[in-house]
């Protein structure tokens, strides 16, 4: 069975992870399996060519506009005779159901990645246009929800699959393994980790703001190390709130890393202060790790962040809730934040598992003989 993977580039981002990781799956179980793309960005194009698949970007002799790229993809598409395409976040999706109205002899699968927080005209188009697709896959609850909410005649058709990590890739180090701690330690010095990108979304100001608190009030045994950052204007703003607020010894920005095993492996506690989600591939993979976490209580986060269990859960808006949030875990014993890291990687294994991602995808491509 031949099928299509299509996403606007190979750039940094959980949406470009989780389709490379999935067509390389389909690969694996026997399938023809090609990926297309129309901008350029290759930080997992080397990936997706080391495990066999093939890329195909659209952008030769310049990207063009939606409509030169929509015809270059029916024209692919049609060429390649690719039974099924599954394509990746809002403009390849709706790019995708746009050249299906050209040649519409595949099966189409389109994927809400991100989740909306009002109703916009183009998301009224979008929906409309993915009245051509079998299933619109979101990757959380909470957008499954707001598509029936706005669009009841797309209900049938909407399917939740939640991101996936690989859990035996993404793993405590092995000296971590059941290490037995009999006393009540006490950490320290905390690493906080924030693998995001540096965008006013994820909150770097909140979580700033949040840093400052905790300085103020006598934590002084954390470092806050984010990952993501490029050089643009909200780097400079957040550059500026970390001097004015005295806390270069505290808080570090640093561009993103392909290397992130190491970055959780050599960190004590994880922090995303999104102000809204879908599924973050970063939540999971520290999940899976064995980290204690800090989120924002938004989107799904509250199905795999449990407060006091395996972390603890804030109002992104708050500097202050965040700040508590942060407190609670810097307080507690090596002890306490060992059995929390358990607790997270359990939940991890059990409800973001490869097995169960791929197991969804199979039964939704399941028209197809032999998938």
């Amino acid at each position: 069975m031949k099928i299509a993977c299509i996403i606007a580039s190979l750039g940094l981002g959980g949406a470009e992870r989780q389709l490379v990781y999935l067509a390389e799956t389909l690969a694996e179980i026997g399938h023809d399996v090609l990926i297309i793309t129309y901008h350029k960005g290759n930080f997992y194009e080397d990936y997706a060519i080391k495990a066999g698949l093939r890329v195909i970007n659209l952008a030769h002799n310049g990207a063009g506009g939606t409509f030169t790229i929509v015809r270059r993809m029916a024209a692919t598409l049609k060429a390649e005779e690719v039974d099924a395409a599954v394509a990746f976040l809002v403009g390849a999706s709706t790019k995708a159901a746009l050249a299906h109205i050209l040649f519409p002899h595949f099966k189409l699968f389109v994927s809400e990645r991100c989740l909306n927080k009002h109703y916009l005209p183009h998301d009224a188009l979008r929906f409309l246009l993915f009245r051509r697709a079998e299933k619109i896959i979101c990757n959380s609850y909470a957008q499954g929800n707001f598509v029936c909410y706005h669009c009841p005649t797309l209900k049938n058709r909407v399917v939740v699959i939640p991101n996936f990590v690989d859990t035996e890739h993404f793993c405590p180090a092995e000296s971590d393994f059941g290490k037995n701690i009999d006393g009540d330690n006490t950490i320290q010095h905390h690493r906080i980790l924030v693998t995001a990108r540096g965008a006013k979304r994820k909150n770097a100001l909140g979580l700033i703001a949040a840093a400052s608190i905790l300085v103020r009030r006598g934590q002084n045994n954390f470092v806050i190390d984010w990952y993501g950052f490029q050089e643009d204007g909200y780097k400079e703003e957040c550059t500026k709130a970390i001097q004015r607020l005295g806390l270069n010894n505290f808080f570090h920005l640093h561009p993103s890393e392909k290397d992130v095993l190491s970055l959780y492996r050599k960190s004590t506690v994880f922090c995303l202060p999104s102000f809204y989600e879908g599924t973050p591939n970063s939540l999971a993979e520290a999940l899976a790790c064995g980290l204690p976490c800090a989120c924002s209580n938004v989107s799904d986060n509250a199905l795999y962040v449990h407060h006091n269990i395996n972390g603890a859960l804030f109002k992104p808006d708050s500097p202050e809730s965040i700040a508590r949030a942060l407190e609670k875990l810097l307080s507690l014993s090596e002890k306490e934040l060992q059995e929390m890291g358990k607790n997270s990687r359990e939940i991890a294994i059990s409800l973001l598992g490869r097995n169960g991602y791929i197991h969804s995808y199979r039964q939704i491509l399941g028209d197809f003989k032999g998938i």
